[in-house]
């Protein structure tokens, strides 16, 4: 009777429980390589979000992303978030079924790159007033599984591989050595559990590693929802570094360029410099942040911030993110409170 091996790794990674036959995978999939790591603010969003915070937050390349933020009324109740973005990876979306690893690596930097859309409801007439787009590129990224040959070759000794391997040798035995491998409903339950319990040690692993991100972004105010009217208002430039801190912190440093104007009043551009360090401590699916920031505007003195908050994931690829803070404005105003709600989300892990 001939016996056929089938790894973890092909099943749990490589999405080849349905395309196994003889016991062996067909193809690479790059799409199950995808973690349900914590879901950034896309640029755009960011350009028109209100949170006086500056720096985006690098992760992982997704084929989705969507944020939603600003659940408050003028009156102080909740409504409908008034700002929405969706952020997309045109070259994964596409070939989101066909991707291989092998492919994705050789045009990673294709992937990498993302493209996002945000608009923002007036808070009183529910118009959309303001609207965005925005470009993202990943340069680095350590916690992309897509390029983590060694993660591969760590997880064949693994206990679990050992597992999955041993149901599939079962399952041969039993159908015998002509029949198509296929798993009955428990078995198949069994290699549910397993692969869930993968890829929760690799979110846990890699949740803080090292990324870094070059980002851009364009707004423009216009006088309906119809886009009527539309004047560039802002233009932003991102850079963010996050570097690995033990098992469970990671560091961001990042640096914003800002131009903006009141298009209604003014027909030229104002600088400005935003420079902000964050601190996570945590797990991947709850994580504690500390944040600095000092910003500089062309007249005044520099406004610093002092933000703290939780983010935390609510269900699947669901996040959520509250904070709040003290800014001091350089204008020689009084010391303001501020606080932040946002949900994000994209197309859950396979």
């Amino acid at each position: 009777m001939r016996l056929y091996r089938v790894s973890a790794w092909a099943v749990a990674l490589l999405g080849a429980t349905s395309r196994v036959a003889s016991g062996q995978p067909s193809a690479t999939l790059a799409s199950a390589f995808q973690a349900d790591f914590a879901v950034p603010d896309a640029p755009a969003f960011k350009l028109l979000n209100l949170d006086p915070s500056a720096i985006l937050r690098p992760q992982s390349v997704r084929e989705l992303g969507f944020d939603f933020a600003n659940f408050e009324t003028p009156n102080g109740s909740f409504s409908l978030p008034r700002s929405l973005a969706i952020e997309v990876s045109p070259g994964l979306l596409i070939k989101s079924g066909d991707l291989t690893v092998s492919d994705y690596r050789t045009q990673k930097f294709l992937y990498a790159l993302r493209m996002s859309v945000a608009t923002r409801r007036d808070s009183t007439t529910g118009a959309t007033s303001r609207v965005a787009i925005g470009v993202r590129l990943t340069l680095h990224d350590a916690a992309d599984l897509r390029t983590d040959a060694n993660y591969v070759r760590e997880l064949q000794v693994t206990d679990l591989d050992s597992a999955i391997t041993e149901i599939y040798v079962q399952a041969r035995i039993r159908l015998g050595p002509d029949k198509p491998l296929a798993l009955s409903a428990s078995e198949q339950k069994q290699v549910d559990s397993l692969c869930a319990e993968i890829r929760k040690r690799w979110e846990k692993r890699y949740w803080n590693a090292s990324v870094t991100d070059l980002a851009a972004a364009v707004s423009g105010q216009a006088e309906d929802s119809t886009g009527k009217g539309l004047k560039t208002d802002q233009l932003a430039f991102w850079g963010t570094v996050a570097k690995r801190v033990g098992s469970a912190g990671q560091l961001l440093l990042g640096l914003r360029l800002g131009l903006m104007r009141n298009p209604v009043t003014e027909t030229t551009f104002h600088p400005s410099v935003d420079v902000a360090a964050r601190f996570y401590m945590g797990t991947n699916s709850s994580k504690g942040f500390l944040e600095l920031q000092q910003s500089w505007k062309q007249e005044g003195r520099p406004t610093s911030l002092l933000n703290g908050g939780l983010e935390v994931t609510l269900t699947g690829s669901v996040s959520a993110m509250l904070s709040a803070g003290i800014q001091r404005p350089g204008n020689g105003q009084s010391t303001q409170i501020i606080t932040t709600f946002k949900l994000n989300t994209g197309l859950p892990g396979i």
